[in-house]
């Protein structure tokens, strides 16, 4: 009967065990720490609204229309500073002072994203840094504005959007990209701070996308020859951004 007992007890444990599967490392759930719960992605599909719940799903509100002119035509985005006021009255404020005219899109993802913003870009002497420089109107890095409830948080990396990049959290300065196709951007973790999206122009990405002739970082970029801006109605208040911390952005 012990021997039974202890036969048919080891059957139980072993077909107990066949349910789980131990999580791998890489996993990112299973190393969380209080700096990662910011970066949770948005729902792929936002929650069913409700009548009285109508106003707040209707969709991000457009504060300012912005063109980036390049040599292949121009992009027209549309910002929303209700939902990222810093980062908006960053990108406002460095386009109007012509910080981004002659910068390259310096990356160049088919399928996933377009980035510039680096004013390393310009020289192509420097060509081993481009994806390192940033500046910021606050005199550094500046904290990201990640709220899955807002209206561009809840539609997330969708085809157009406009973010920011960045070489971790809170490290927000001068360069952003446009993301190609929304599924690719799906792909991403709601780390890097929506602001935006292309209202007309992704027939130029696209483009860009062409005349990069499959290099990441392509030596002669599609570059911006100016930005012009818009201000269609007053935004939310920008909180204070914190001190600069120095490092890249890639």
């Amino acid at each position: 009967m012990p021997q039974r007992f202890l036969l048919s007890l080891a059957l139980v444990l072993l077909v107990a065990g066949c349910g789980k599967k131990d999580s791998p490392a890489s996993d990112p759930g299973t190393a969380r720490n209080a700096s990662d719960t910011a970066q949770l992605a948005p729902p792929a599909t936002p929650p069913a609204a409700s009548p009285a719940d109508t106003a707040t799903q209707a969709g991000p509100v457009a504060t300012h229309t912005v063109v980036i002119y390049t040599g292949l035509g121009a992009i027209e985005l549309e910002l929303y500073g209700n939902d990222a006021p810093k980062t908006v009255e960053n990108f406002v404020g460095l386009s109007k002072k012509n910080f981004y005219n002659g910068l390259g899109f310096h990356r160049v993802v088919p399928g996933f994203v377009i980035q510039a913003g680096d004013p390393l870009s310009k020289d192509p002497k420097q060509y081993e840094k481009w994806g390192t420089g940033s500046e910021s109107i606050y005199g550094g890095e500046f904290a990201d504005e990640l709220n899955p409830a807002s209206p561009s948080g809840q539609r997330g990396y969708v085809t157009g959007a406009v973010a920011m990049a960045n070489h971790g959290p809170n490290t927000n300065g001068s360069q952003f990209f446009i993301v190609l196709d929304g599924r690719g951007g799906s792909g991403l973790t709601f780390s890097y701070t929506i602001f935006g999206l292309v209202r007309k122009g992704m027939e130029v990405a696209n483009k860009i996308v062409e005349a990069a002739n499959n290099v990441e970082v392509p030596k002669n970029p599609v570059r911006i020859d100016s930005v012009s801006v818009t201000d269609l109605q007053p935004t939310a208040p920008a909180a204070a951004a914190p001190p600069a911390t120095g490092g890249s952005v890639k």
